[in-house]
């Protein structure tokens, strides 16, 4: 019997008006009638929108592709808006950029050049098609979670940013793979993420040229590597100061009564 095909949900444009939007829309449906039919599938936007269940089901439970007429966004910002981040997001007019011979007329309905337009960037989105469907078993977009101690203990590696949210994880003794947000204050998380990379509990992925790349290398590798994910496991685990919390209010309190803290008791403390 032969296995169902993953979906791969692709949402484009609903422009009135607009040739690129127009393209955006042709382009899926080039997608979903010729380049992958069976795989990929699509909603009406305006679904998402409303809150319609079953549209919010469907890129829930699947990866997502916006495909935009213009720099609104509006198909990526409704995705983004129901706490999920699309796994690619397409301008219509980067596609006439790259063939400027084909160049899009009409709106109700393209004139030639410009379904060859989206019958070209169909196909040149057919390979992320394929990647992001062989995924989608394993593929789960989520809202905020409140308890992410039961995720961080059901994972084996966790790719995040280097802010206070790593803490926990680090504690955990869950392997890291940080990467810093750039513009943080004073370049602060670059600063955290290699004090916990010393330490050996992290591996930095910075962003740049050929991130995506690197930062999949670094992901397969330690997924292949039980030794080296055990060991940094560790790493966090030593690192980890629980009673932290409890050490800085009462250092806060003790100043505040007058009292300079004692840095070795306070230090006793965190450990706790």
């Amino acid at each position: 019997m032969s296995q169902k095909a993953s979906k791969v949900v692709v949402l484009s444009c609903s422009g009135i008006g607009k040739v690129y939007g127009a393209v955006a829309r042709e382009t899926t449906y080039e997608l979903m009638d010729r380049v992958r039919p069976g795989v990929v599938v699509t909603t009406c936007l305006p679904l998402l929108v409303i809150d319609d269940p079953e549209a919010l089901q469907l890129v829930a439970e699947n990866p997502v592709i916006t495909i935009d007429g213009c720099p609104k966004s509006c198909a990526q910002k409704s995705v983004e808006a129901h706490g999920i981040k699309p796994a690619g997001t397409y301008q219509a007019i980067n596609f006439y950029k790259a063939h400027k011979d084909l160049k899009p007329d009409g709106i109700a309905e393209l004139d030639e050049k410009g379904r060859k337009l989206a019958a070209v960037a169909a196909d040149e989105l057919a390979q992320v098609q394929v990647e992001l469907a062989a995924l989608s078993p394993r593929y789960h977009a989520t809202a905020f979670v409140e308890d992410m101690g039961a995720l961080y203990a059901a994972a084996d590696v966790a790719i995040l940013r280097s802010g206070a949210g790593m803490f926990e994880a680090l504690g955990r003794g869950l392997p890291l793979i940080l990467v810093p947000y750039p513009f943080a204050a004073a370049n602060h998380q670059l600063a955290n993420a290699r004090e916990v990379a010393e330490d050996g509990a992290a591996i930095i992925v910075e962003e740049g040229d050929g991130f995506a790349q690197r930062l999949r290398i670094q992901a397969e590798s330690l997924l292949k590597d039980s030794i080296q994910r055990e060991q940094m496991g560790s790493a966090g685990r030593r690192m980890a100061r629980w009673g932290a919390a409890g050490a800085c209010a009462q250092a806060v309190f003790l100043i505040a009564g007058g009292t300079t803290p004692d840095s070795a008791q306070l230090e006793r403390t965190a450990a706790a």
